[in-house]
């Protein structure tokens, strides 16, 4: 961004990192930090001090306007408003293979059938294509990826995956285990056996729920296939990734990962191990579920199989 006038130069590259810097707290992409930090110098050139919040939002709003890009930053005021509050940190949404999407960040997902409308606004591309199939983690992700398979008309299967609880400290897990895969995250001080027992418990029991919900079906065949592979919220990362490692096992031709919600740092873990990550909101603090949805239920055994039978 230009400056005709400055009025002070020293300082300028202070500015810009302090810019950049904030667009990292607030969960931007690197490309938006970037022109945060560039927003950030360019208003203390031109006025000669550091910019307050307001200050920033104005500048940024008129270096759109002479730009004539509204979308410079979406949503700039509220945005910057709550990077500088101490509530729940959130970003507009995103694919990694386009760019940032604008939602409204103060709405909340009425359900799960709410969020699955959201994630097919920006997945049209893949609808009515018979190379595309929607892949559900057990089970808080099963009604979010039957209603978005229902709107983008393609197969919809499930993938069920548990985490291992830490020996000792409740509350605690160190990693996810799926009917083929493990993934561990954090295996320090923790016996080997425990791992090894737990791994083969819960896959016992992983294929005992998957019979249960299957009956006779056959799984889909992946091999070739675009998965879509959906959940309801992603928080660490750890059934995520066992899931596509399970996946990937199979040969698909790509996996993208949806998700209505996730935090900032288990999305940059997703984003490294797949070919497209979207999203509708990104957070820091994923306390507590009700900041982003009325109402999320535990999803129960029969209306897993309710789902299924509905396809």
């Amino acid at each position: 961004n230009l400056v005709t006038e400055p009025k002070l130069l020293t300082g300028g590259g202070d500015n810009l990192n302090a810019g950049f810097s904030l667009g990292l707290l607030a969960g931007y992409e690197a490309h938006q930090c970037m022109l945060l930090g560039m927003a950030t110098s360019g208003a203390y050139i031109q006025n000669g001090v550091s910019p307050s919040p307001d200050d920033l939002i104005a500048y940024i709003e008129q270096w759109a306007e002479k730009l004539n890009y509204t979308n410079t930053l979406a949503h700039s005021d509220r945005l910057l408003k709550r990077a500088y509050q101490s509530e729940p940190l959130r970003r507009i949404g995103c694919s990694t293979q386009g760019t940032p999407y604008e939602v409204n960040v103060m709405e909340k997902f009425k359900d799960r059938a709410d969020a699955a409308r959201l994630l097919f606004n920006k997945l049209t591309e893949y609808k009515n294509r018979n190379d595309v199939i929607v892949m559900a983690i057990l089970a808080g992700g099963v009604p979010v990826g039957y209603y978005l398979a229902d709107m983008l008309k393609v197969p919809f299967d499930i993938i069920p995956c548990k985490k291992i609880c830490h020996p000792s400290c409740h509350g605690q897990t160190i990693g996810s285990v799926t009917l083929n895969e493990i993934s561990i995250h954090d295996d320090r001080g923790i016996p080997s056996d425990y791992v090894h027992r737990q791994w083969r418990q819960i896959q016992n029991e992983l294929k005992g729920r998957y019979k249960l919900y299957m009956g006779e079906r056959a799984p889909l065949e992946v091999k070739g296939k675009t998965v879509i592979l959906v959940d309801d919220r992603l928080k660490t990362g750890d059934t995520m990734l066992a899931c596509i490692s399970s996946i990937k096992k199979q040969n698909p031709s790509q996996i993208i990962v949806a998700v209505p919600v996730t935090t900032v740092q288990a999305s940059h873990q997703i984003m490294t191990k797949v070919d497209d990550f979207v999203c509708v909101i990104k957070t820091h603090d994923f306390d507590n579920t009700e900041d982003f949805y009325e109402s999320l239920p535990r999803v129960t055994d029969d209306e897993v199989k309710c789902f299924l039978d509905l396809v």
